[in-house]
């Protein structure tokens, strides 16, 4: 079995581990709806660490963040990051 690529992947003495990534996000959002008592808010964003998301993650963050962010603003260092349809563009 091979992890998905761009997963961050963890090694110990007896095993390998990795996360799903729409999983993790899927808890983020509902963290985010709890908070804000699921009301569209503005987002800021810290990217700099973070790994390219796959492309499966990437279509549920442009589905699901319309329905719980007015605005977002994304800073990052990663210089490949690719654009998505313009409701929901990524800005280098």
């Amino acid at each position: 079995m091979k992890p998905p690529e761009n997963t961050k992947i963890f090694e110990s003495e007896l095993a390998t581990f990795w996360f799903d990534e729409i999983e993790m996000q899927k808890e983020n959002f509902a963290l985010i709806k709890q908070i804000t008592g699921n009301k569209k808010v503005c987002l800021l964003s810290d990217s700099t660490n973070a790994s390219m998301p796959t492309q499966e993650t990437r279509g549920y963050i442009e589905k699901e963040l319309p329905n719980m962010i007015k605005a977002n603003a994304i800073t990052t260092k990663i210089s490949n990051w690719r654009n998505i349809p313009e409701s929901n563009a990524y800005i280098k």
